[in-house]
């Protein structure tokens, strides 16, 4: 299938699936004049077709200790 990826803004939505399930998802919108670029990414990031990679990456990072930052950030984004 294909989910919401992300929502960077109110004009500009990330999906993220199988191709055909994008594919499909695309040429609705397209029916109903919304303008849809495909990006081209390796893997469908942020969707559920990640999930079995999840207990890999687990233990991957289970041996490192997380802090809080310590360097400022600041942005010019809301």
């Amino acid at each position: 299938g294909a989910a919401i990826a992300a929502v960077n803004g109110p004009e500009a939505v990330v999906l993220s699936g199988t191709r055909e399930a994008v594919e499909g998802v695309v040429a609705l919108l397209a029916a109903q004049g919304v303008k849809a670029k495909a990006l081209r990414v390796s893997h469908a990031f942020h969707s559920p077709l990640m999930d079995p990679m999840l207990e890999e990456f687990r233990t991957a990072i289970s041996g490192l200790d997380f802090h809080q930052p310590a360097i400022p950030f600041v942005s010019a984004l809301t």
